[in-house]
């Protein structure tokens, strides 16, 4: 089932019933929409929903504006100001323009000052703001208009040759000092939508009370009054392979020398990620990797794949396939923009346990805790110092908090999405980031980069593999000492899809005012409500801490009418060889059955 649940909500207005003096708002407002709109294609339908007298339609399109979600804006593309198309992405750019002409850096969200390449690096005379793009549907021109209305505002625009993965256009804000970054994508939702990611003087995506400052000032613009086309083009200067080579530079400075024989197959899933990878990994010293023939070629239909996201059963299977053929070591995947990370090994001789099958089970994909963890633990143990500082979010898993424990190094939980994530390096530049992770398959291995990171997370998976090669070891080997060190964890994440979001909203409420003895036969020991804001902000997520250090954490999506259950089922192992094994399999079903039980109920 698809998740993307770091965009913008989903469209309001589909099913209901719009009365006569709403309807006329509507039809005034699209007509207002359709004269401002600089594409003739969504101007023409905008006149067809006009045409077409359809209430529904029109309510779908412009009832309302897009907002930002958990990472930025993301819709389907159409016409209207809640759908992606160039009227709301140029809307966007000035709304940045304006609010990045605050006059307080504090109040734009910017905590470094502007070094000498933010000022005067493009042919405008203002700061610099860096813009690229993915490979998707109308990516390119929506770059464009984001650069040419920035560009008008005066500022120094550098719009970065593309299409780029999003670490790219990321890392090439931060190195040149830039004001804001903006990078256009919509990640791994479905082909039919697009979306604008914006990240801040930081570096890092805007959070409250900025997120909301910056909504405002996008809200304020009057699309009448938005810039000619083409009136920025002056303040624009294009970047070529000089952003990609310093990224990859950046990301291979990042591993210390060791073991490098390591064979992998990579899957970009008809995204942009490919040719940054393989530059990476043999600027790194590793073999090349092997590409998934037609998945490596950006391709915004994603014509092979059931849904352009590693997460969704039987996105990996042709790369499995390709893997089992050349007698790989494991399968790497990106996400279309390549700022997710998905890895695949072949399945342990006791079945997947607690992973996830892929193809005929032969293989396995781990689960984004499995590899947070592996990323965890290579890391920690091959550096010292109890400076150092490991990020997870509140859905994750528990293991995290422990292996920091025992390494003696800092560890922060903090509400879901990696705008959350890089804030404690960033409030704490007196510690050492080393990782940060979400268990939706996002890692960041660099404290510089203030995103989730696909490549350079690729990298130190290498690494890691590449040492357990030499070592004669498995990942599975590497699992079973960190669960007879801190336990065995397994989890599990299920959802429920409901008709509409009122029912979401319902479920949450009665699990606040009811608040369960019990779920799945394991008694709760104690219920949290995250919405007291104690991880720094509040969440909308309740944590039912159940007997023997099990737990579940239940919190809506951002983006859809679901209700997400999040199960860790933790137990100490018994001394005997088979312990692992048998751990892997009763844990992972444990976990599951948790999950479905805690939706169970709250769908009753």
């Amino acid at each position: 089932m698809h998740d993307p649940d770091d965009g913008g909500p989903a469209p309001a207005g589909e099913g209901t019933v719009v009365d006569p003096a709403r309807r006329a708002d509507l039809v005034a407002r699209a007509r207002a929409w359709a004269a401002a709109d600089p594409d003739p294609a969504t101007r023409a339908e905008v006149e067809r929903l006009l045409a077409d007298g359809d209430a529904d339609a029109l309510a779908a399109a412009f009832d309302g504006d897009l907002a930002f979600g958990t990472s930025g804006l993301r819709a389907p593309l159409g016409a209207g100001p809640r759908r992606m198309n160039r009227a709301v992405v140029r809307r966007v750019a000035a709304g940045l323009a304006a609010h990045l002409t605050a006059a307080s850096p504090a109040s734009r969200g910017a905590t470094q000052a502007a070094t000498p390449a933010s000022v005067g690096a493009g042919p405008g005379s203002g700061p610099t703001v860096v813009v690229g793009h993915d490979a998707r549907h109308g990516s390119a021109r929506f770059a464009e208009d984001v650069a040419d209305v920035l560009g008008a505002a005066g500022l120094a625009v550098v719009l970065v040759a593309g299409p780029q993965p999003t670490p790219v256009v990321v890392w090439t804000g931060t190195r040149l000092g830039a004001v804001a970054t903006v990078v256009v994508t919509a990640s791994h939702n479905p082909p039919t939508d697009n979306g604008v990611k914006i990240y801040l003087g930081d570096g890092a995506q805007p959070v409250p009370p900025v997120d909301a400052a910056l909504a405002g000032r996008i809200a304020a613009v009057d699309p009448s009054e938005l810039p000619p086309v083409g009136a920025g083009s002056a303040g624009v200067s294009m970047l070529g392979d000089e952003a990609l080579a310093a990224y990859v530079a950046h990301v291979v400075a990042l591993l210390p020398a060791g073991p490098r024989e390591v064979s992998v197959v990579h899957t970009a899933l008809h995204g942009v990620g490919w040719p940054v990878l393989r530059r990476a990994f043999v600027a790194a010293g590793f073999p090349e990797p092997v590409p998934v023939g037609p998945q490596a070629q950006p391709d915004p239909a994603f014509p092979t794949t059931p849904y352009p996201n590693p997460e969704e059963q039987g996105a990996l299977d042709a790369a499995v396939a390709v893997a089992v053929e050349r007698g790989a070591d494991a399968v790497i995947a990106n996400d279309p923009d390549a700022d997710r990370l998905a890895v695949a090994v072949p399945a342990p001789p006791w079945g997947d346990g607690a992973a996830v099958p892929v193809g005929d089970g032969t293989w396995v994909r781990l689960t984004g805790n499995q590899l947070g963890w592996l990323l965890a633990d290579h890391l920690l143990t091959g550096g010292e110092g109890d400076d150092r500082l490991v990020v997870s979010t509140f859905e994750s898993s528990r293991l995290l908090a422990r292996l920091a424990a025992e390494q003696g190094v800092h560890h922060v939980d903090v509400p879901t999405g990696f705008k959350w994530i890089v804030r404690p390096a960033a409030e704490h530049p007196e510690l050492r980031f080393v990782l940060g992770y979400e268990e939706a398959l996002g890692y960041s291995v660099d404290g510089q980069l203030r995103d989730k990171d696909g490549i350079a997370a690729a990298l130190v998976v290498a690494e890691l593999l590449a040492g357990l090669r030499a070592a004669g070891a498995t990942v599975w080997d590497r699992l079973a000492d960190l669960a007879r060190r801190l336990g065995h964890h397994a989890t599990a994440t299920r959802w429920w899809v409901a008709d509409d979001r009122a029912s979401v909203d319902g479920a949450m409420a009665r699990l606040r005012h009811d608040r369960p003895d019990a779920v799945g036969g394991r008694t709760v020991v104690e219920v949290e409500d995250l919405a007291d804001g104690h991880l720094g902000h509040p969440a909308d997520a309740v944590v039912l801490h159940l007997e023997g250090r099990g737990r579940l954490v239940v919190r809506p999506s951002g983006t859809e009418p679901k209700l997400k259950a999040y199960a860790e089922v933790v137990q100490d192992l018994d001394p005997g060889p088979d312990a692992f094994a048998d751990a892997e399999r009763s844990g992972g079903a444990a976990a599951a059955a948790l999950a479905d039980a805690v939706l169970d109920d709250l769908r009753a």
